[in-house]
């Protein structure tokens, strides 16, 4: 786990390490989720989307990180790169709509998302989700 060093003009920021088991580029700003499998389940190996895996989130990667490869994995914290589900119809997440994986086929955020248990990520911005790929929207995350 890496912390932010501690200052007055920047909030606190978590971040974990963690090994892409997927056979695809994490892009920055998707969510992650640890793998679950019985042959990766060391809480270490993650991958962007995994069926039925939604409530394993563990936070948005950082930067890109290569199949197989190790990188660092926003945990906790301010992040404004956090990329948004893609819709059919455009929808609107408000400034304080709690957000979360919206589902196994979506590498992003929406307000849609996980909401009912368990909401990663609280918006910091407006967003329109709409069919436009590489939307991002500002969110707190708040995965430990």
């Amino acid at each position: 786990m890496r912390t932010q060093n501690i200052n007055r003009t920047d909030a606190e920021k978590f971040w974990g390490v963690f090994s892409n088991t997927g056979a695809s580029l994490i892009s920055e700003g998707l969510n992650c989720h640890l793998a679950t499998n019985t042959a990766s389940n060391d809480g270490n190996q993650i991958s962007s989307i995994v069926t039925a895996n939604t409530f394993a989130f563990v936070g948005i990667a950082d930067e890109q990180i290569a199949a197989a490869g190790v990188g660092l994995v926003q945990t906790y914290g301010y992040n404004s790169k956090i990329l948004i589900y893609s819709e059919a119809s455009s929808t609107i997440t408000h400034i304080g709509d709690v957000c979360g994986p919206v589902d196994a086929t979506s590498e992003g955020i929406g307000s849609g998302g996980s909401v009912d248990t368990f909401g990663p990520i609280i918006c910091m911005s407006t967003a329109v989700h709409g069919t436009a790929p590489d939307q991002k929207m500002t969110g707190f995350i708040r995965c430990m």
